[in-house]
């Protein structure tokens, strides 16, 4: 991890139009709090996360 937070926006041909930068400080997170995140995005069945 690193203190960047970064969105890029590309057109339709995959050419970078933008990079939007802002420094951030992360938020530490304990492995039960990880683990809860987890189970709780396993149950959506419309969940984005690939972790299974």
């Amino acid at each position: 991890m690193n203190d960047n937070y970064m969105i890029e926006v590309f057109d339709e041909g995959g050419n970078l139009m933008r990079r939007l930068a802002r420094p951030y400080t992360p938020i530490p997170y304990t492995t039960e709090e990880q683990r809860e995140f987890r189970k709780r995005a396993d149950e959506r069945p419309d969940s984005p996360l690939f972790l299974k």
